[in-house]
């Protein structure tokens, strides 16, 4: 039976939640920092108060990018720290999985003597031709065995180039959106 990782069983807890909260408040304070620039760009109020352009624009603008790149960073970190957790998964059910053939392998071969055994006390005569059927039987039984491990493995050997895949397209589009960013920043400043 596959046993859950979880924190209760002295796993470590992911942080990719709380990565992934404070990116959010990183992003809310950069919209909120956008929002003050285009008050002060378009001269506009908020309860009666006036924002200027050379006032607060540019801090506005500052803390704009700032807040950007840390959202963007903390979004980067938390993939990270997600991935790390379905690796360390991957590799805990490996271990479950070889673990669990390991011993379903010793308890077929206990079978296997078992009933070995007792043919040849029942059938004597007949033991060669039933010990050539068991070989053979035991020749098909590993072959199941080694056919089952390679799929798992290629399964996790999949699952990685996957999650390292997912992890340069994370990263590929913060690059561009945090370039993206800058460069429509600039146009609003020229």
């Amino acid at each position: 039976m596959v046993k859950k990782n979880t924190p209760a069983d002295g796993a470590p807890k992911s942080n990719a939640k709380l990565f992934t909260m404070v990116s959010l408040v990183f992003l809310v304070g950069a919209h909120l920092a956008a929002l003050f620039l285009t008050m002060a760009a378009f001269h506009l109020s908020l309860f009666g108060l006036h924002f200027d352009l050379h006032g607060g624009g540019l801090v506005a603008a500052g803390l704009m990018i700032v807040f950007s790149l840390l959202a963007v960073f903390g979004f980067l970190k938390a993939g990270t720290v997600r991935d790390a957790a379905h690796s360390a998964r991957i590799d805990s059910v490996k271990g479950e999985i070889e673990t669990m053939l390991k011993e379903n392998n010793a308890k077929l071969s206990a079978s296997v003597v078992e009933i070995e055994q007792k043919i040849d006390r029942f059938l004597g005569d007949n033991y060669a031709r039933l010990e050539k059927e068991n070989d053979k039987m035991r020749a098909e039984l590993d072959e199941l065995q080694k056919s089952g491990l390679e799929d798992v493995s290629a399964e996790i050997a999949t699952l990685r180039l996957e999650n390292s895949n997912l992890q340069e397209m994370i990263t590929q589009w913060a690059i561009n959106s945090v370039d993206d960013r800058v460069k429509h920043q600039a146009l609003e400043v020229a």
